[in-house]
């Protein structure tokens, strides 16, 4: 089964996300940068929903990190600012989703991306 990694400082965001997700893929969770890396590193996810602002760290900072990890990683940007979605794309993210988003564009946008597509 794919698998899918949600970092998100926000824990109702992380149990939103996951019941959305865990019926198609097995998910992990993490509530910062620091966890994130390890869980990749580890778990080597097949997709990651990469939130921008958190205490411990920028979103587009552990971005580059998992991608000097693995080139090909695939992550998907989550942001309610606007302002960062050039910087989420040019770090390498696949592409960038703006919250508030449905749940529909959630599944829509994993779907399309975990694949390698």
């Amino acid at each position: 089964m794919l698998s899918v990694l949600i970092v998100d400082d926000d824990e109702d965001i992380r149990f939103i996300y996951s019941k959305t997700l865990e019926k198609k893929y097995n998910v992990f969770e993490a509530e910062n940068g620091e966890t994130a890396l390890k869980i990749y590193k580890s778990k080597h996810p097949d997709l990651v929903i990469m939130d921008t602002k958190m205490p411990d760290g920028d979103g587009i900072e552990i971005t580059k990190q998992i991608l000097s990890i693995n080139p090909d990683a695939r992550i998907i940007g989550a942001t309610g600012f606007t302002d960062k979605t050039r910087e989420f794309l040019e770090a390498g993210a696949k592409c960038v989703i703006e919250k508030p988003f449905s749940l529909e564009k959630l599944l829509d946008t994993v779907e399309k991306y975990i694949s390698g597509n």
